[in-house]
């Protein structure tokens, strides 16, 4: 069989079976052989994804195959597991046993519990089902809690940062579309850049970790790296030619869905260029799936059970890093569990956003707020969970002087310019703080506002050409020309006349098909 996708259901695998094979499975499972294939396949189909008829099958197996499916269930995670590699950890299961363990693994396949397929250029894996897989972990799930190890009590601090990533993730694209968030040459974010972004973020920190002695961070925070290369895979932000972020359409259009949407398509993302690509943390995904509701659970234990199921050799505090880091840090931050420091140890406990999202279960969203409170003080306080469109346009005019559950915005001459300078009028700002403002608009502030709109634009630049002339009589028989005049906006001097920068060449061409024999090139100004 050559699946077309790695990730496969039970009916694909089945439905690219052998006439042969879907017979001998029927035997084994106690069905008839004698069916049309394609009645044999959905009756095999209907057997084995049956939770109670999967228990049955699996409390029959003997300890050996038992060992060897609870393995490869971990193991195989959501790509499959390579027959060489697969073969090294039977190697490891097997010693002392008296049963041959390819008749272990021929049990196993025959019985429609694993398939062995090609994904091509001769690769060979072992792979359960992705459906199969989830039943086999409620089946082996009171076998893996039993095997973790909680805290001798329950964590006094506990750090749960909610829908902090999602609210980071508005404030990194709204820098972005008001300033620009400027990179460095290696294009990463740069170090004023970052200052500026993690004051204003409402979770600032990674989670502490253990094992940074042995993993240093490199001085971008984990978090705003997973924000930053996140926008820039699915195109939330372009770079302009300054080598700065902008926030680009798509990121307009990410700020409007729902955060359950986004919280979705974070995860998503998390699991398929950091976890799916690392086989420990496949396992400890695997591994929080199944865990007990509100339980908390020694980090150090999942590191066991990892141990457990792979099979690459790994220092065992490098992992620790890597768990630390790769999985519990940007769990924490998308909501999924809440973190603790446990002694010289770290325990985590799975939310409900978590067990739902690990579930593949539709996530609530929070009731949206539609208003803030606008103090004397010029200070703004809105709701982490103020509408998105209202707080993309108060991200505008105001700058943010502290991201918590309450976020503090400051009105400023400054932020009042950008808002001006991007294209907004006085009369939109006040009518936007007096429409969503809970609290009349202070009288201080509204005069404030109309004293800094009135001073923008009282000075200006003004883009303009210089066409020098060596002395007065030579400028007067410039103007003197009907032609030539045209094109003359003003003069700064008697020999120093305007002209349009875009009409420069034509003015050339008119200067010397009149004689007048201009220098080619355009002189720069002098100190």
């Amino acid at each position: 069989m050559n699946p077309s996708n790695e990730r496969t259901r039970y009916r694909e695998l089945i439905k690219r079976a052998s006439k042969e094979y879907c017979q001998l499975v029927a035997r084994k499972i106690g069905l008839s052989s004698q069916l049309p294939v394609q009645s044999l396949r959905e009756k095999i189909l209907e057997r084995v994804l049956n939770i109670t008829w999967l228990t049955e099958r699996v409390t029959r197996l003997n300890s050996h195959e038992r060992s060897v499916l609870t393995t490869l269930t971990f193991l195989s995670g959501s790509h499959g597991v390579t027959v060489d590699l697969f073969n090294r950890k039977l190697k490891q299961l097997c010693r002392g046993w008296s049963r041959a363990p390819e008749q272990v693994r021929q049990v196993l396949h025959e019985s429609g519990l694993v398939f062995h397929v090609s994904t091509g250029y001769f690769r060979h894996v072992y792979i359960i089902p992705e459906d199969l897989q989830s039943l086999l972990l409620q089946v082996f799930s009171d076998e893996i809690n039993a095997a973790l190890v909680s805290p001798e009590a329950v964590p006094k601090t506990i750090r749960s940062d909610g829908f902090a990533l999602i609210q980071d993730m508005f404030t990194f694209l709204s820098t972005a579309a008001r300033d620009g968030i400027r990179l460095t040459q290696r294009f990463t974010v740069h170090k004023h850049a970052q200052k500026r972004l993690l004051n204003a973020f409402e979770v600032t920190e990674d989670t502490t970790k253990i094992y940074d002695r042995i993993n240093p961070p490199d001085g971008t925070t984990d978090r705003l790296h997973f924000i930053h290369h996140f926008c820039q895979h699915h195109q939330l932000v372009d770079l302009d030619e300054s080598n700065s972020l902008e926030c680009s359409p798509l990121g307009h259009e990410w700020i409007q869905k729902s955060n359950a949407e986004k919280l979705s398509t974070v995860y998503d993302y998390w699991l398929e260029y950091d976890v799916f690509p690392s086989r420990p943390l496949t396992i400890a995904h695997l591994l929080l799936r199944i865990l007990t509701k509100n339980r908390w659970v020694k980090l150090s234990s999942i590191l066991e059970q990892i141990q457990r199921f792979s099979v690459e050799e790994s220092w065992e505090q490098t992992l620790y890093s890597h768990l630390e880091r790769g999985f519990t840090n940007y769990l924490t931050y998308m909501g999924c569990v809440n973190f603790a420091a446990w002694e010289n140890d770290t325990a985590i406990q799975l939310t409900e956003i978590g067990k739902r999202l690990l579930s593949g279960e539709s996530i609530e969203d929070y009731e949206r707020e539609s208003s803030f409170v606008l103090q004397p003080n010029y200070e703004i306080l809105a709701s982490s969970n103020l509408d998105p469109e209202i707080r993309w346009k108060l991200n505008a005019i105001a700058e943010i002087h502290q991201a918590r559950q309450v976020i503090t915005y400051k009105l400023t001459s400054q932020s009042i310019y950008n808002s001006l300078r991007s294209g907004m009028l006085v009369n939109e700002i006040l009518e936007f703080l007096e429409t969503y403002s809970k609290t009349n608009v202070p009288q201080n502030i509204k005069l404030s506002i109309q004293e800094w709109g009135a001073r923008y634009g009282q000075i200006y630049f003004m883009d303009a050409m210089l066409l020098r002339c060596k002395n007065e009589r030579l400028a007067q028989e410039l103007k003197s020309s009907k032609q030539i005049a045209k094109h003359i906006l003003g003069e700064i001097s008697p020999s120093d006349l305007i002209i349009s920068r875009e009409r420069i060449e034509e003015l050339k061409r008119l200067l010397e098909k009149s004689d007048f024999m201009p220098l080619a090139e355009i002189v720069t100004l002098e100190k």
